[in-house]
């Protein structure tokens, strides 16, 4: 919501030494509504997850998990917050 992104979601990656450099086991993208909040959008993801989530796991048991490498080229960032970002635009 920061960074005025159309598009986030959910990604289950394999752990590796590296901050967010596993392979990916699964992703779910969702839009975001431009009057969205972080509560509201914090929660759809979170609806996002578990089924994800499982879906992962039953693949791994049944040994039909996939990996996708995660392009370096495609990291996104945002900025800190700061108190300024918690003041309300009455207007």
């Amino acid at each position: 919501i920061l960074n005025g992104d159309a598009e986030t979601g959910v990604t289950i990656i394999e752990i590796e030494p590296k901050m967010d450099a596993g392979p990916m086991l699964g992703r779910s993208v969702t839009a975001i509504d431009p009057r969205e909040t972080t509560g509201q959008l914090e929660q759809r993801l979170a609806d996002l997850a578990v089924p994800l989530t499982l879906q992962v796991i039953d693949q791994i048991v049944a040994g039909t998990v996939t990996r996708e490498l995660q392009d370096p080229a495609q990291v996104t960032r945002v900025r800190k917050l700061t108190k300024q970002d918690g003041r309300i635009d009455w207007t």
